[in-house]
């Protein structure tokens, strides 16, 4: 078993702790852990998760939820709004995310606070070469038009009209 509830609570067994700290791709064929991702959001994890059961890695993805949940919703108007599979703005996309997580990694092991810049600059250059205002102007059209569709005008909740 994955979890167990103990006062209301989820708390995660011990065997399953090891075996996804131990050997990650077994824990997904004995516990399904991909069919349990979804429940893996704030409004879950503030209903049901006793912290103090949860492990550093898993205290710490919870940290970063409640911090960036300030910035970014996921609203029906704001769902979909990616290219679509096979599309050049697709490729355009999948270039982009492939190249920032190389440059991320730079910038984590970077030797100083300028060469962390120097990489950040360098690669919205590139970035920005490569076609990122394509990707941005279509899905920014499929936002306002999914806005228009359901009657908003603005967004973001506290200026829902």
């Amino acid at each position: 078993m994955q979890f167990i509830i103990v006062d209301g609570k989820v708390k995660y067994t011990n065997e399953y702790l090891t075996m996804k700290k131990e050997d990650t791709e077994m824990a997904k064929k004995v516990y399904g852990i991909n069919d349990f991702w979804p429940l893996k959001q704030q409004l879950f994890y503030e209903k049901t998760i006793n912290t103090k059961y949860l492990p550093e890695e898993e205290k710490n993805y919870k940290n970063i939820v409640n911090y960036f949940s300030k910035y970014a919703i996921h609203t029906p108007e704001t769902m979909g709004i990616l290219p679509e599979e096979g599309s050049p703005e697709a490729g355009i996309l999948q270039k982009i995310n492939d190249y920032w997580e190389n440059q991320s990694r730079k910038m984590i092991l970077a030797k100083s606070e300028k060469d962390v810049e120097n990489i950040y600059n360098e690669s919205i250059k590139y970035i920005n070469k490569i076609g990122y205002q394509r990707v941005y102007d279509l899905s920014n059209a499929k936002f306002k038009a999914q806005k228009k569709k359901i009657g908003k005008e603005f967004s973001y909740p506290g200026n829902v009209k």
